[in-house]
This record gives C-alpha cells, sequence and structure tokens, in this order.
C-alpha cells in the first residue's frame, strides 16, 4: 500500500491547514498507542521533564532523517512522500503535553497552523526563491538555523541529577520550528493543492498500515 494507491481519488477543495493538523493529531497518537508499548513517544510526558524534551530532539531528528531521504529520492513523487514525512514529525510537536489546559493548548495550535499559513502564502509554488531552492540539500542548514531556538531551549537532560529548568521555555519557538519545515516542503510541489493532496494520501497510507498493524 502506497500514495500512488490513493492519490488520483483525493478532493483537496475546502480541505484547510487546520483539517491536515486533526489528520496528524489522530494519527500520531495512533502511532504512539503502539510507540509507548516498546518504549518510543508517549505524548502524556509533559516536555518540562527529561524525557519529555529527549522527545522533543527525537521528533527532530526524525524530521531531519526524512528531508535526507527526500535528499536521496530520485523519483518525483518519492522525495515529495518524504517531505510529507518531515512535515508530519515537525508538526506533531504541537500534540505533546506541555502542562496546558485545552483552551490554551488549543490557541498554540491555532498559531503554529497561522504562521504555517503565512509560509504558504507566500510561496512561489515550483519556483526557487530565497533559501527555498530546488537543490534541497542547500536548504537544510537554513532549517537547522530556524530549530536551534527551540533546541537550545531544551535545558533538562536524563543525565542530570538536577534539572535547570522546572519549566518548558520554547513554547514560543514551536510555531517557527515547524513553519520551517512546510516551507522547505513547498519547494517540491507545484501548488498547494498538490501538497495537500499528497499529505491526506500520506495519511490514508499511514491509517492502513495502523489498522493493519503494520
Amino acid at each position: 500500500m502506497n500514495v500512488n494507491q490513493f492519490l488520483p481519488d483525493i478532493q483537496t477543495k475546502g480541505l484547510t491547514l487546520g483539517d491536515l493538523f486533526n489528520l496528524r493529531r489522530d494519527t500520531f497518537y495512533g502511532f504512539c498507542s503502539v510507540e509507548g508499548n516498546n518504549g518510543g513517544l508517549d505524548p502524556s510526558v509533559s516536555v518540562a521533564l527529561p524525557r519529555g524534551q529527549e522527545q522533543v530532539r527525537t521528533l527532530f531528528a526524525r524530521t531531519v532523517e526524512e528531508i535526507l531521504e527526500s535528499i536521496d529520492a530520485q523519483d518525483p513523487i518519492h522525495q515529495q512522500e518524504e517531505m510529507v514525512d518531515a512535515i508530519n514529525f515537525a508538526s506533531s510537536l504541537v500534540f505533546l503535553n506541555y502542562g496546558y489546559g485545552a483552551d490554551r493548548h488549543a490557541a498554540m495550535i491555532l498559531s503554529t497552523i497561522q504562521a504555517v499559513q503565512v509560509r504558504l502564502d507566500s510561496q512561489p509554488w515550483g519556483q526557487p526563491v530565497g533559501f527555498r531552492s530546488l537543490n534541497l540539500a542547500s536548504d537544510v542548514g537554513h532549517v537547522l538555523t530556524a530549530w536551534n531556538p527551540l533546541l537550545s531551549s531544551l535545558r533538562n537532560r536524563a543525565w542530570q541529577n538536577n534539572a535547570q529548568s522546572p519549566y518548558f521555555l520554547g513554547i514560543q519557538h514551536i510555531a517557527g520550528a515547524v513553519a520551517s519545515i512546510w516551507d522547505l516542503a513547498a519547494c517540491r510541489f507545484q501548488s498547494a493543492d498538490k501538497l495537500f493532496a499528497m499529505y491526506v494520501a500520506k495519511d490514508q497510507v499511514l491509517q492502513f498500515r495502523l489498522r493493519t498493524k503494520y
């Protein structure tokens, strides 16, 4: 089962970024329910704790891994699929446990979606502008820089006897980190509709894997 089996039937009319983030939320929690049994990601763990901060680092590492796989891919569809995987891991940041109430957490997710929308609205689809070039490898350094404020805010590590801070101090950097990956991914697509269609197709593949215990 792969994206090519779903893409022809995907309808993107009326789809919003909010819809895509909702898809990711459900799929992310679905995979976490499996990972949690194997020592993997557990979104119930507070990001203020050392393990929670390690999960932020894990999502960053997985995001970079997918970007590198996109660089290595030869087929354009494969390149796009790997970039959607990178988007998914980056976007999963907003569904970790920041110790907020439901309303405040929803506001944080909304601000992230708005930051992504700004990037997509200014995107010259299919055209390299600024650091967004068709040579994806040259753009990775810019993405790493965009993530640095978030990564630098992770003050608590599992090997430390005493936490440096009882709080997570990087919440204001989440939106920029997530939006940078959407921005980078957009250079692989000719339009927002193409990006949205690939996103939905990949989510359907992931849901198939969850249903069949792939």
